[in-house]
């Protein structure tokens, strides 16, 4: 039996797993709703991770955090890694903190050193020598609380604070622009033979960049059906 193969047919794709890359912002210019953020603090070496409990955010380790900052990021909420936070839009110039994941918002209710999920709560985002002061609404005899690092032994996480804490920063997610997926093969096509008890191997090479989906193989040519592609 004889068998001519004579081309590959390639649909673009891939499911790449790329990080993302965060800048550290100093200026409220550079709050937009609907970006995401990464609450951090620099002098630990940490960034905020999701919710222990109810009352406080967990942290981050052995990641090095400056500027630029790129990691990958919680996809559900039992992660151990970063966990963005996008703004929108609150009261009086204010943000809300929303926690994707938890599909909640960061909130404060009470006069205890608590950061919690919830309901809407207006933020007040401000900058003073590249630290971010994320101050709420709720105050404590007359000092208003403000989320902070509690780097004290067997006390680490992120919560919100009248004392003084560790300062904390915000990293705004930079959006990649969008590039043209492409893939390419070398040879680009191959003539073979077989017969009755004799394999044929041949090897062609795939890469692609800015790719969005699986990649696909097909054989295609005259007596295509003889031979198989293996990924």
């Amino acid at each position: 039996v004889l068998g001519l193969f004579t081309g590959l047919c390639f649909l673009a794709g891939g499911n790449l797993t790329a990080q993302n890359t965060y800048v550290k912002v100093t200026s409220e210019a550079d709050l937009t709703a609907g970006s995401q953020y990464l609450i951090v603090c620099e002098s630990e070496g940490t960034i905020m991770a999701g919710q222990v409990n109810s009352n406080y955010r967990g942290y981050t380790s052995n990641i090095t955090v400056s500027s630029p900052l790129t990691t990958s990021i919680a996809t559900n909420s039992t992660d151990n890694l970063p966990f963005e936070i996008t703004l929108e839009t609150g009261e009086n110039g204010a943000w809300y903190l929303y926690d994707a994941i938890n599909g909640k918002y960061l909130t404060k209710t009470n006069t205890s050193n608590y950061l919690q999920l919830g309901n809407q709560h207006n933020w007040t985002i401000s900058f003073d020598g590249g630290n971010a002061s994320i101050q709420s609404e709720i105050q404590k005899s007359g000092t208003y609380f403000t989320i902070q690092y509690n780097a004290n032994n067997n006390q680490q996480r992120f919560s919100c604070y009248t004392s003084n804490q560790k300062k904390v920063q915000l990293y705004k997610k930079q959006e990649a622009a969008p590039g043209t997926p492409t893939v390419s093969l070398q040879p680009g096509s191959l003539n073979l033979s077989t017969t009755p008890n004799n394999a044929v191997t041949e090897t062609i090479m795939v890469t692609g960049a800015n790719l969005t989906s699986d990649v696909t193989v097909t054989i295609s040519g005259e007596n295509a059906d003889l031979f198989e592609a293996d990924a």
